[in-house]
């Protein structure tokens, strides 16, 4: 139990982790929409938006007044999404991308070499 007196089954629960979640949710959404492969505008739109929550949700937590509790449960939940929005997702995108008949294989380099990049320097 909280401070509050109000029991979670799990974490805290506030606007900033809302937005955190949402955006983990548009990433894997990006996965499914390629794996299915539908249109590389909705795949890339999802994982924009994904993005742009990562973007966000840091600005709205340093808004919020949080108990040192929810600082860390919130800390933790961006490194769970961030590592599953920006590792995760790009590989299994651009697997279901290229190996799709709408690209082609220059690129597949350009992404495989864009991704190595990012992963070497984040």
């Amino acid at each position: 139990m909280n401070k509050k007196g109000k029991g979670y089954v799990i974490g805290f629960y506030n606007h900033a982790n809302f937005v955190t979640v949402f955006g983990l949710l548009l990433a894997l959404t990006s996965c499914v929409c390629a794996f299915y492969g539908m249109n590389i505008a909705i795949i890339m739109t999802f994982f924009i938006g994904s993005g742009l929550c990562d973007l966000f949700d840091g600005v709205i937590a340093r808004k919020l007044k949080r108990s040192d509790d929810e600082k860390a449960f919130g800390v933790e939940l961006d490194s769970l999404c961030d590592c599953v929005s920006f590792g995760v997702a790009p590989c299994l995108l651009s697997f279901f991308i290229t190996n799709s008949a709408q690209i082609s294989f220059r690129f597949d380099l350009i992404i495989y070499a864009f991704i190595l990049f990012v992963l070497l320097y984040v």
